[in-house]
């Protein structure tokens, strides 16, 4: 099956990584991260909670939960856990 990538808008982010395999999707704002804001079927609903109120913001100095899937570590640690995930990512495609 093949694998579609592109850059996208995405909630307020002008950046989003977007992964699809012709049956799901995900969304990563490459602008906040790493955390992936959307998976579900191509043009269906996100099955992941999101905030609206912290959608499209970046750059705070506190963590946001902001919703969607941030990408934890075990075990959890309230220092290390909770480090704030607001600036942004870089990507880069490896292999084809």
């Amino acid at each position: 099956m093949a694998i579609s990538l592109g850059v996208v808008e995405y909630s307020g982010w002008k950046q989003s990584l977007w992964l699809s395999n012709g049956t799901v999707e995900l969304i990563m704002p490459l602008e906040v991260g790493p955390r992936v804001m959307h998976y579900g079927l191509v043009g269906g609903s996100n099955v992941f909670k999101e905030y609206p109120e912290q959608l499209g913001r970046g750059g705070e100095k506190e963590w946001k939960i902001r919703g969607g899937h941030r990408l934890w570590h075990a075990p959890e640690e309230d220092v290390r856990t909770y480090q704030p995930d607001n600036a942004p990512i870089r990507y880069q495609e490896i292999g084809a």
